[in-house]
């Protein structure tokens, strides 16, 4: 509302949500699952992220506005934005963790083999964005993460201790590519798709913190669980994290409208 103070409240309380659920998945690695420190930290998480929900109904200005939930295709966006953010950011630290420990190539080197992505993401998102609504939305919303959780078994599979940078790699790297491409854009079209114009930039914002978050908790739990394992099979394990938040992520986006104008 115009003259009402936004809900610092909320946000301070949701920073700590998210810091404490980070800060138990991280702290699960030394200490376990079931140590109560852990579990102290999972239930403040769960206590103050319930607390911005309640925030968001009853504030004149809340955090997250509760309206903008009820659009099924605004609130479908932001679940697979999450579980997308996690698989994309911890497959990523899991792949340069990967070439320096695994493979002993040095920091330039190994961002020099990982560049090759992070291009295909862009050619693919700029053709995407122009054959977006003829491709449809739901099609690209479950084919992305599906080529992205192919591209990371591939890495599970293919990759062994012995340094194959050149081939299978990069070709895995190009494709993990184009998985991202497709999938980044059409996740922000979707957020935005059904709501007001006067919300695309409170719509779009949420969306960006829903990734961050994601992001966070992507890391924090790949690394835990990389860690458990010594060698080749942890950053395996590492992949699988990854691969299990990308097909969920296609998995929520059944629900989603293909065109525009239709329902799912």
């Amino acid at each position: 509302m115009t003259g009402s103070r936004p809900d610092l409240v909320a946000a301070v309380v949701f920073t700590v949500a998210v810091a404490s659920l980070v800060w138990g998945i991280s702290r699960s690695e030394t200490y376990g699952w079931s140590d109560g420190s852990v579990l102290i930290l999972f239930a403040i998480a769960l206590s103050f992220g319930l607390l911005v929900a309640w925030r968001s109904v009853h504030h004149n200005d809340p955090l997250l506005p509760a309206e903008l939930f009820k659009e099924r295709t605004f609130t479908l966006a932001n679940i697979s934005t999450f579980l997308y953010g996690a698989a994309f950011s911890g497959n990523i630290l899991n792949n340069v963790l990967f070439q320096r420990t695994i493979w002993q190539f040095s920091a330039t080197k190994a961002g020099w083999f990982s560049v090759l992505s992070p291009i295909t993401v862009a050619v693919t998102s700029m053709i995407v964005g122009r054959k977006m609504a003829s491709i449809g939305y739901r099609r690209l919303l479950i084919s992305g993460p599906m080529i992205m959780a192919s591209t990371v078994m591939g890495s599970v599979l293919f990759l062994h201790t012995e340094p194959s940078p050149w081939f299978p790699f990069l070709p895995l790297m190009f494709f993990l590519g184009i998985g991202l491409g497709a999938t980044f854009p059409a996740l922000s079209a979707c957020t935005v798709l059904r709501l007001p114009q006067n919300r695309f930039a409170v719509g779009g914002a949420i969306n960006n913190t829903f990734r961050q978050v994601g992001a966070a908790v992507g890391v924090a739990l790949v690394v835990t669980v990389q860690s458990q394992t010594e060698g080749i099979n942890g950053f395996r394990n590492g992949w699988k994290v990854a691969i299990c938040f990308a097909l969920a992520a296609a998995a929520v986006s059944i629900f989603q409208p293909n065109k525009a104008n239709q329902t799912a």
